[in-house]
């Protein structure tokens, strides 16, 4: 079955015969060559181009080493362009290509030809083609398959296909604490989504708190990265999901505050947040807002979770709006409702989503996933 990538190839359409050098960017394997090889090859043929007037070189392939000659590949071209109707030119891996970026001027005086090149290696990425070919070049960045493109393809169950694309697709980068807290802007201008992991207590310090006895270990240089990092991803209107300790750093980060210690503080509540089961096991119930962007996600207004947490939301931050809760009231998911995707729960959904019933925790990254291909486009 073949899979679709229209978005990509729409991209390309709208952009055929407009007199600059479209210049595909992504990671080897993400897709630009089935993108162009294929997908745009017979689009060309269906709308009555010629198969002699493609000319596709995989400059990767051995067989071409000659044509990786900057020379040669001129000649080749040239020799290949018989009369003055269109003709398309598609260079693969054109870092291969020496003095390549000659070339693609080279081929800008060609009045009948549309060019089309792709790379991927950090040679090509740091050439700064698109500031060289400014008003000449034209950047279409492709990503790995989405989700829903990955199961337009798939022969089994939504489980299954689920299950083989957290194993087989998506790209995390982990990102370490940095100290130095200037960076977060660049870091993220790389990313097309955030999500914030659990871990340690904050510094109620962040919070205008004293630090009391029950309260947990501190990383001091977490807070210091993830404070900024959160507040810069919002303002970048980045898709954002918070688990566990990412709900609270995205509650401090907007000005809200914290339960230090919920045993010591809440010791009425009934429900037990540290769990002495694994936490694969569920073992208690969370009430979702019927309205909420949640309840969209996972198709309900109530699930079970795991809970691994002695802190929660105290204050809830301005601009935030409560939107699961569990039995005692504590909240259990929040979501900044005017930004494009902004959501966080207080339990771990990545170690429930592989469980008979984890089609909801499992929806939660399927969201954000969507949600960040969504933005990259």
């Amino acid at each position: 079955m073949e899979i679709k990538r229209d978005i990509y190839l729409d991209k390309l359409i709208r952009r055929k015969n407009n007199g600059l050098i479209k210049v595909i960017t992504g990671i080897r394997r993400c897709g630009k060559s089935y993108l162009l090889f294929h997908l745009f090859h017979n689009h060309l043929l269906e709308t009555g181009v010629p198969e002699d007037h493609i000319i596709e070189v995989a400059l990767d392939d051995r067989r071409n080493k000659k044509l990786r000659d900057p020379d040669a590949m001129l000649q080749f071209i040239d020799e290949s362009i018989k009369d003055k109707e269109d003709y398309y030119i598609i260079l693969d891996e054109v870092q291969y290509l020496d003095e390549f970026e000659d070339v693609l001027n080279s081929l800008l005086h060609i009045r009948n030809a549309d060019v089309y090149v792709t790379g991927s290696n950090s040679k090509f990425l740091s050439s700064d083609v698109i500031t060289q070919f400014r008003g000449r070049g034209d950047e279409i960045h492709v990503y790995p398959l989405s989700f829903s493109e990955y199961t337009s393809a798939y022969h089994g169950t939504l489980d299954e296909s689920w299950d083989d694309y957290l194993v087989y697709g998506g790209l995390p980068l982990i990102l370490p604490p940095q100290e130095d807290v200037s960076r977060a802007s660049q870091v993220l201008s790389l990313l097309d989504g955030l999500l914030l992991a659990g871990g340690d207590d904050i510094d109620p310090a962040y919070y205008d708190e004293k630090t009391l006895p029950e309260c947990g270990l501190i990383t001091p240089i977490r807070d210091t990265w993830e404070m900024p990092l959160c507040r810069e991803a919002l303002h970048r209107h980045l898709p954002l999901l918070g688990i566990c300790r990412g709900l609270q750093v995205l509650n401090v980060a907007l000005g809200g505050s914290l339960v230090q210690d919920l045993p010591s503080q809440c010791p009425d509540s009934p429900i037990c947040h540290q769990q002495t089961q694994p936490p694969e096991v569920a073992t208690h119930p969370v009430r979702v807002d019927a309205q909420s962007r949640f309840a969209r996600i996972i198709g309900a207004e109530s699930l079970m979770t795991n809970s691994h947490h002695h802190q929660a939301v105290k204050q809830l931050a301005s601009g935030l709006t409560a939107t699961a809760w569990a039995q005692d009231g504590i909240i259990e998911g929040v979501e900044k409702i005017d930004e494009p995707f902004c959501v966080a729960v207080q339990w771990h959904p990545e170690r429930l989503w592989s469980q008979p019933d984890g089609l909801p925790h499992r929806a939660l990254f399927a969201a954000l996933v969507d949600a960040a291909k969504s933005a990259a486009v």
